[in-house]
């Protein structure tokens, strides 16, 4: 690329006329575009069709923004070629361009190495690499680069630890360098980038202890570190989570109960604390710290945090009981998969859109003051065989999602659940459903899962299955005690992938056309019935027989 920018510049430019910064600059930017642009498609290119014109000056090309020097020459001090498709290795004539403050290339096919001559840019402030094939280590060179405020080389494939050097930015406000294969410890030397607002580590190979270092990070907005191996305990801070907006730590080896993030509830310092929380003394929005080892029961100061918007708590090892967070603000809760051994909560956020508590140990009813909240989009209750009782018949009308599956529920289906007209998934099964499929589930025109297997159900399948819900992606009837004929309306669902009505011994008919192209399949023919069971190992033809020997045939 320097050959062709310097051909391009000696066939093009009235060389004799420009003096050698403004000369250096253009052969900077000119070598930058054919390093990057070699592989870049047509397309792609047109967002750069202004580059490489003789007429003008290369500060008038597109993307680029540019200042004035001490003597009143045009200089570049920012390339924003975020998402433009470039594609190939960063030239290290970048480092010349001596007034650069802000280079964005992220979102593009850059590969190859981080340059170390961009060190020289003396003057940069934001240099964001994200989402390119970067490969190799972080370049010790960075680190003298002590007026950056935001570094973001997240989305790469770079490895190796985080040198020293790196921790010389003291100035940084931004620290990303998410999805990489970065290794080493998560180091104590964080705590001296004490400006930092945003500190992103996540999706690593990090191993050590969580460092006690975020009482010296005071201004600390986002910290996440979630799918790393950092184990043992969360320091016992008090602004490790109340002085957070957002906080991830999900997927890694700690242990331990949850820090009490702000003092005891009801003390007068919690009091004060509430006082002040406009003030910014609490700030946690999202906490994330699923798939750990927490132990213990969520700490009443962690329920009582008023800015708090989501709290995820999954696949740890919590027991006692489950908060609603009534009176708060609070939209997602998810404790999948612990070990809660409360009844189902009986008050809840006004404002709660997601509440998971899928395969604990919950007890009880199900308190309709749940299932009619107004604002409840997602309801997983789904894998707590203690949850029993009959189905509450009011609902929210925003309903998206509704997992009852593998509870010890009994009854009809409720009427109610065809007024859902927004419900995308619908899981009952395992449970003591008994009755027919009501007909108001012909208004779910947006449901693409209706899983009802092993039930009780009864009845003739109706005929709106496959008229109305014509959206099914996964249809399961399996394990009840449905009758009559399979109807052939079922073969208008285009779109299934996923078809189950094995054991319903009354069932009978041909189910031509039903069977999912896409899907391995194996029909299994009884006496005056024919049966489908899905994901099996054997390959067949849609609606064939298995023999004994594993071979198939056409079913009559």
């Amino acid at each position: 690329p320097q050959y062709r920018a310097i051909h391009w510049m000696a066939n093009s430019d009235d060389i004799e006329d420009l003096n050698l910064e403004v000369l250096l600059q253009r052969y900077v930017v000119s070598t930058l575009y054919y390093a990057l642009t070699e592989l870049s498609n047509e397309s792609e290119l047109s967002n750069l069709e202004s580059w490489m014109d003789p007429n003008t000056h290369e500060c008038d090309w597109a993307y680029v923004v540019c200042a004035e020097d001490a003597v009143g020459a045009r200089v570049i001090n920012t390339l924003d070629l975020k998402g433009m498709g470039l594609d190939g290795s960063l030239p290290p004539d970048i480092g010349f361009l001596d007034y650069l403050e802000s280079l964005q290339l992220g979102d593009n096919r850059i590969y190859g190495f981080i340059p170390t001559e961009l060190a020289r840019l003396t003057l940069l402030r934001d240099l964001n690499l994200e989402r390119n094939d970067l490969v190799g280590t972080l370049p010790t060179e960075l680190g003298d680069i002590t007026t950056l405020t935001s570094l973001d080389l997240s989305h790469n494939i770079l490895k190796n630890t985080i040198p020293d050097e790196i921790y010389q930015l003291t100035d940084l406000r931004v620290f990303d360098v998410s999805f990489n294969v970065l290794n080493g410890s998560f180091s104590e030397r964080f705590a001296d980038m004490e400006y930092l607002r945003v500190l992103n580590v996540r999706n690593n190979r990090l191993k050590s202890t969580l460092p006690p270092i975020f009482d010296r990070l005071t201004d600390l907005d986002e910290l996440h570190y979630d799918y790393n191996f950092i184990f043992g305990e969360i320091p016992d801070q008090v602004d490790v989570l109340g002085k957070r907006e957002v906080l991830t730590g999900s997927y890694n080896y700690l242990t331990g109960t949850i820090p009490s993030t702000v003092p005891p509830l009801g003390s007068p310092e919690y009091l004060q604390l509430t006082q002040d929380a406009e003030n910014g003394v609490f700030r946690l929005k999202d906490a994330t710290l699923s798939g750990n080892f927490h132990s213990g029961t969520i700490p009443i100061a962690v329920t009582a945090l008023p800015t708090l918007r989501g709290l995820e708590f999954a696949d740890n090892i919590f027991e006692g009981i489950i908060s609603g967070f009534p009176g708060s603000g609070v939209e997602k809760l998810v404790y999948d998969n612990n070990f809660f051994n409360s009844t189902v909560p009986g008050f809840y956020a006004a404002g709660l859109k997601h509440f998971g508590v899928h395969g604990n140990m919950l007890k009880g009813p199900i308190p309709t003051s749940l299932v009619s909240l107004t604002s409840l989009e997602f309801l997983d209750v789904g894998g707590n065989p203690g949850i029993e009782g009959a189905v509450p018949t009011e609902f929210s009308s925003k309903l998206r999602s509704l997992n009852l599956a593998d509870l010890s529920l009994e009854g009809t289906m409720p009427t109610t659940l065809g007024d859902l007209t927004d419900l995308e998934y619908l899981d009952l099964r395992r449970n003591g459903f008994f009755g027919p499929i009501p007909g108001s589930l012909r208004s779910l025109t947006s449901l693409k899962a209706l899983l009802l297997g092993s039930n009780k159900l009864a009845g003739t399948l109706p005929v709106f299955l496959g008229t109305e819900t014509t959206d099914l992606e996964r249809l399961l009837l399996n394990d009840n005690v449905f009758r009559g004929k399979f109807p052939t309306e079922l073969s208008n669902l285009s779109k299934l992938t996923e078809f189950a009505a094995h054991n319903n011994d009354n069932l009978s008919g041909s189910l031509e056309g039903v069977c999912p192209a896409s899907s391995s399949l194996i029909a299994k023919s009884g006496v005056e019935s024919i049966f489908i069971q899905v994901d099996c190992a054997v390959e067949c033809d849609c609606c064939t027989v298995q023999n004994g020997d594993g071979s198939c045939e056409t079913a009559s």
